[in-house]
């Protein structure tokens, strides 16, 4: 197939480069007249193919998201230094040491010890 339209498209243009003709030895094509040539050019480029627009699909429901199970609300015993303003487990090497006076229980979260403004040991960490 290839070699078909090229051998066409060279006929073509053989044919088409003489561009004179000669008649008896003159010349019949005029000085201000151009000679025409005609290409013919084939290729066998495939071509673009529409492709089919997809059909909308719906969006799948979301799945709602679990609420976050609150933390239980730990509280323990801890004994304040009322003097040091810092905070023991009960138990503590450093709470042994305190004077009875300066030692006061309290119940209730380490969050709220810190919100407090109390400090924490650094041996225990309560």
């Amino acid at each position: 197939m290839k070699k078909g339209w090229i051998i066409a498209a060279a006929a073509v243009l053989l044919l088409s480069a003489g561009g004179t003709k000669k008649d008896s030895g003159n010349d019949t094509t005029s000085a201000t007249e151009a000679p025409t040539r005609t290409v013919v050019i084939t290729t066998n480029t495939p071509r673009p193919t529409a492709k089919p627009t997809p059909e909308p699909t719906e969006a799948p429901e979301p799945t709602p998201t679990p609420e976050p199970t609150p933390t239980p609300r730990v509280e323990h015993t801890y004994v304040l230094n009322i003097n040091s303003g810092v905070v023991h487990i009960k138990g503590c090497r450093h709470e042994k040491r305190m004077k009875d006076s300066n030692k006061q229980e309290i119940v209730c979260t380490r969050e709220e010890l810190i919100a407090m403004g109390y400090n924490l040991c650094d041996v225990c960490n309560p």
